[in-house]
């Protein structure tokens, strides 16, 4: 069922409040720095801050995070996985799933895809998986007017994707419907999220029980870009992308897909309220929740005073469709990207749920989503 376009204009109106990051979000950590928005992180420059631990040690559950990308450099991971690993401990990541971000050209496809990052990975077993496609499909689905898809084409991208799950994918990602640019040299990319190709992904996901997760800047009515963009490389005027959305979680009601930075909205037009009503609607949708400071802060799920009353009612509701994504970026030595960790919004807000919402959106959710053994 969609989405009422005129019900979601009179509920997406809110007013900008301030908000002040608690203590416990400062950056820190090995690769710790203040990030950047956006799926590729940060803007350049700046290199991996030294080891450091948190004043007092993180009492909540192990968690999983869902959702982070590597800066390897020519594909020289194992550098990057070891100061992964290192952030990992001592912050309650007990595992992390790696994936491309949703690159708009194969330039980086060689450093990004799976074969090399099995081998790094093989030096910390049970620590990490992967997801597969930001690198390589993804910029076959940004090149590919939807009216351009030949059976040729179609056949070839199956085959690519059929490949990567078979090396050991979890799922395809990141896969880019909208990504705005929020610095010189952040991509900017579009296409509906009904594509041929991305309703090829589904259908592969359901049938191989894996998932597709989506970085999709959520826009359910037609506005100006909010003018902390520029345009160009931004469009002047966003166009609504939840119809077509819709259309794809109902494609295939077998295939799990997860929308990625959920509480993170740039936009301003993804609040509590269209989670409720798309969650409602499609029992096969997941969120993955990223809780750095956003650019909307009043749909942030955590403030000042703790978790939002409207945020855990939903996480309570819904409690077996969300998991933590945080988005971080980790890097090598010299990588020219600055590296992005920022586990501290993540702790307290786990810190800050009840025991049970907490256990199920810290590790249990992703261990069922996923597959992955439960800790």
């Amino acid at each position: 069922m969609a989405v009422a376009r005129g019900w979601l204009l009179s509920v997406l109106c809110a007013g900008l409040v301030a908000l002040a990051i608690p203590a416990a979000a400062q950056p820190r950590g090995p690769n710790a720095r203040p990030g950047g928005p956006g799926a590729m992180g940060g803007p350049p420059g700046g290199g991996a801050a030294g080891p450091q631990r948190p004043a007092l040690p993180y009492a909540g559950p192990a968690w999983i995070d869902t959702h982070v990308h590597l800066r390897a450099g020519g594909g020289a991971y194992g550098e990057a996985i070891d100061r992964l690993a290192a952030a990992m401990d001592g912050v309650g990541i007990r595992m992390a799933l790696i994936m491309p971000p949703p690159f708009p050209d194969n330039d980086q496809r060689a450093s990004y895809e799976a074969s090399a990052l099995i081998q790094a990975l093989r030096a910390h077993p049970g620590r990490f998986a992967w997801l597969a496609g930001g690198g390589s499909l993804n910029p076959t689905i940004q090149s590919t007017r939807p009216d351009k898809v030949t059976p040729s084409l179609l056949a070839d991208f199956t085959r690519r994707a059929e490949a990567l799950l078979d090396e050991g994918a979890l799922g395809f990602g990141e896969i880019g419907v909208l990504h705005l640019s929020h610095f010189q040299g952040h991509p900017f990319e579009e296409v509906p999220a009904d594509h041929p190709l991305i309703l090829a992904l589904a259908d592969i996901a359901a049938k191989r029980g894996k998932l597709l997760d989506l970085h999709m800047d959520l826009v359910a009515h037609a506005a100006p870009l909010p003018e902390k963009f520029s345009s160009p490389p931004n469009p002047r005027q966003l166009t609504p992308n939840l119809p077509a959305f819709e259309r794809l979680l109902a494609h295939n009601p077998n295939a799990k897909i997860v929308l990625a930075h959920a509480g993170w909205d740039v936009t301003g037009q993804w609040d509590v309220t269209v989670s409720r009503l798309l969650l409602q609607h499609h029992p096969n949708l997941f969120m993955s929740l990223k809780l750095m400071a956003g650019q909307t802060p009043q749909h942030m799920p955590i403030g000042p005073a703790g978790i939002k009353p409207d945020w855990q009612a939903l996480i309570a509701e819904f409690p077996d469709r969300f998991v933590i994504g945080t988005d971080s970026f980790f890097a090598a030595d010299g990588a020219p990207l600055r590296p992005v960790f920022v586990p501290g919004p993540t702790e307290a807000f786990l810190s800050r749920l009840p025991p049970p919402l907490a256990e199920a959106v810290a590790h249990g959710n992703a261990e069922r989503l996923y597959g992955l053994p439960r800790g």
